[in-house]
């Protein structure tokens, strides 16, 4: 039997709500979350350092075909950065295999917090912290003290772009712990989420693609560390644009040691003739092997015709997140990425 593909490692939909409930933990439990407002002289990324540790870093460099001559891989890879591109505002290098600067609140709020440099952020890590140390539950969560994180651009403030090009805000930047058990697993759990300011009535400035994300990340306890860059286990992030559809992107660092880039609701691809809706691209770092699903016109659930209910659906086998081996669009072997876990 077929299944779905594209699971998530945990529900995004329940990561943004994480840690609103009173923590009943412990006598010394709290949640330190407080307001944050930063002034930037710009969003945009540039410095090597900070470049490398971006979402899509891997994926972006991993999928070029070891073969220069592949025509049809490397069209795929292309327009595969080309869609990554409108979300994450990617400024590519010489060549478009890799990039030199990206601008989005994801990647921007990933080196906020490595940087150690906002006070409440870095209570909030050695909070959690602490909290491993204990053996304690524990929660660090904007959204259930009603904190409010907000950056905003001084130069796109300067040049007059829309206000959800300038201010970004947060309404979720949570990490919770939960010690080994029944239900729990000793790891520790990041959200962020992000949603662009709605356009004001008299706004005329063009409005930026990305509409809100939403990431969860998976840290092991053991390895949790409250400075720089923590090194994940798994990620499973989601993105909504204003006019391009749906994308997500799926990272196993500890297992299959696999990205899996999925595309959906799109009217915005198109490749050697082919304009998909939906796309699967599933990147394994170890085998360098990148493995293209796709689909258009098919809903990823359809009726169940063996039931009279008009609610009961099953999933369809035609939907690229439902494909299986041997039903791939295309398939080709990838370059190797070393610094890959």
């Amino acid at each position: 039997m077929k299944h779905r593909h594209i699971l998530a490692f945990f529900p995004l939909t329940a990561l943004a709500l994480v840690g609103c409930g009173p923590d009943d933990s412990g006598s010394n439990s709290i949640n330190p979350a407080s307001d944050v407002e930063l002034v930037f002289s710009s969003f945009t990324i540039d410095k090597d350092e900070q470049i490398s540790e971006t979402l899509f870093w891997d994926f972006y460099r991993g999928i070029a075909p070891d073969d220069p001559d592949h025509n049809d891989a490397a069209a795929w890879a292309s327009a595969l950065r080309e869609h990554i591109d409108i979300y994450m505002d990617v400024t590519p290098t010489e060549g478009g295999e890799a990039y030199a600067e990206v601008r989005n609140p994801l990647d921007l709020m990933g080196q906020v917090i490595a940087s150690g440099e906002v006070a409440n952020f870095q209570e909030g890590r050695d909070y959690i912290s602490e909290r491993i140390d204990q053996a304690l539950a524990g929660t660090f969560n904007s959204r259930s003290n009603g904190a409010r994180i907000r950056f905003v651009d001084q130069q796109a403030t300067s040049a007059g772009a829309a206000e959800a090009d300038r201010v970004w805000q947060y309404p979720t930047l949570g990490w919770v712990y939960a010690p080994e058990g029944e239900t729990s697993s000793n790891k520790v759990i990041r959200t962020i989420q992000y949603v662009a300011r709605p356009p004001r009535d008299d706004e005329d400035a063009e409005q930026p693609e990305l509409q809100s994300l939403l990431v969860g990340t998976q840290f092991g306890s053991a390895t949790f560390g409250t400075t720089g860059y923590n090194a994940p286990e798994l990620v499973e992030a989601s993105f909504t644009a204003r006019s391009v559809g749906r994308m997500s992107l799926s990272q196993d660092f500890i297992n299959a040691k696999t990205d899996t880039l999925f595309i959906s609701e799109t009217d915005a691809f198109e490749v050697n003739g082919q304009a998909p809706d939906c796309i699967r691209a599933e990147l394994d770092y170890e085998t360098r092997r990148l493995t293209l699903y796709t689909s258009r016109d098919e809903p990823a659930r359809i009726p169940n015709d063996a039931t009279e209910d008009p609610d009961d659906t099953m999933n369809n086998e035609a939907f690229c997140g439902n494909l299986e081996e041997g039903e791939q669009t295309l398939d080709y072997h990838t370059r190797l990425i070393t610094e890959r876990q």
